[in-house]
């Protein structure tokens, strides 16, 4: 009898749809839904004037981009270096301004002939042959004109490095070439250290964080300045558990789609009045090449502002891991 009846039973729960399911079903929790985790890409420029600096920036903890200006005194042995330490290298090539301002050796100029340019530019890509892409260094002219973008896709095509677009111009269409030549590409969407006062460093950040979580990804440009280093220093280990992006090298973020990671949702962390209009926003490309001594008192304080957060060169300077030698590294085959 029992047999009988439960069976009677299945058969009335399938031909009427399963109601009682259906209520069980209804009062079980639906789980959040999952989304991919958002993805921050931090670069930070200029690498190859000043030796402590730089390996600082190879120090800093997580998966950090670093651009290395080609022939620079240090260039070769932080591309190096940073390539021992894991860290992704690129090109940071210098480009004309419409200010005229020299933006560096090895500059790429409207005036050049094809020769002269393509030749520069090969140039600079063996001078740092650990590099897997490039970004421009100022350039708010250059990225302006369709030739000499066509002949840097193609150049970088030819050599299978990607493109990230600086963007010193809102008028840049240099990520738009590079799509034209099927390159993988990004745009820079904040700069971290226009300003360099810890206020406006938390801001930048977040901002960062936050487009990251609104588009999946963002690219956060920064610099070797103390101020930076100190501030990324303390802040990039809990960037994960604390604002819920995962942080990525720009060759990983392009290549290795593998290694992303899933989590929930988060929220944004920013104010509405915090928002800019990013692509409207030239830039002061003279900001974007500091000074930095050939030295460095590391006994003393950042700033002021940088002690309260116990952050000083001291902290941060000479870096623990002790990088071996251009000699060392040439040993190893790097």
């Amino acid at each position: 009898m029992t047999r009988t009846w439960f069976w009677t039973s299945l058969l009335f729960l399938l031909a009427t749809g399963g109601g009682y399911g259906q209520a069980l079903a209804a009062q079980a929790p639906v789980p959040a839904p999952i989304q991919a985790q958002a993805q921050l890409i931090i670069i930070i420029d200029d690498i190859g004037n000043n030796l402590a600096l730089g390996e600082a920036a190879v120090d800093l903890p997580g998966d950090i981009t670093l651009s290395v200006l080609p022939n620079t005194p240090h260039g070769k042995e932080l591309a190096a270096i940073a390539k021992f330490y894991g860290k992704c290298v690129m090109l940071h090539q210098p480009m004309e301004t419409v200010s005229g301002m020299n933006s560096g050796a090895g500059a790429l100029l409207q005036s050049m002939d094809y020769n002269d340019f393509i030749n520069t530019l090969k140039n600079n890509i063996a001078f740092i042959p650990q590099a897997t892409g490039m970004n421009n260094h100022m350039g708010s002219l250059l990225t302006q004109l369709p030739t000499p973008m066509d002949w840097v896709m193609k150049e970088l095509q030819d050599n299978k490095l990607f493109f990230i677009d600086s963007r010193t111009d809102a008028n840049s269409i240099a990520q738009q070439r590079a799509e034209k030549h099927g390159l993988p590409t990004l745009k820079r969407d904040v700069f971290l250290d226009n300003d360099r006062a810890l206020p406006a460093l938390k801001k930048q950040f977040y901002r960062a964080i936050d487009i990251a979580k609104q588009s999946g990804h963002a690219v956060m440009i920064g610099h070797p300045y103390p101020e930076t280093l100190a501030f990324l220093k303390e802040r990039l280990p809990t960037v994960a558990t604390q604002y819920g992006v995962q942080l990525v090298k720009a060759d990983d973020f392009f290549y290795a789609p593998a290694k992303r990671t899933i989590i929930a949702a988060s929220p944004s962390i920013m104010n509405d009045t915090d928002d800019i209009n990013i692509d409207n926003l030239n830039v002061n490309e003279s900001a974007l090449t500091p000074i930095i001594p050939s030295s460095i008192n590391i006994d003393s304080p950042i700033k002021e502002s940088f002690d309260a957060d116990n952050a000083s060169m001291k902290d941060m300077l000479p870096t623990p891991k002790n990088p071996p030698s251009r000699y060392q590294l040439q040993l190893q085959g790097v």
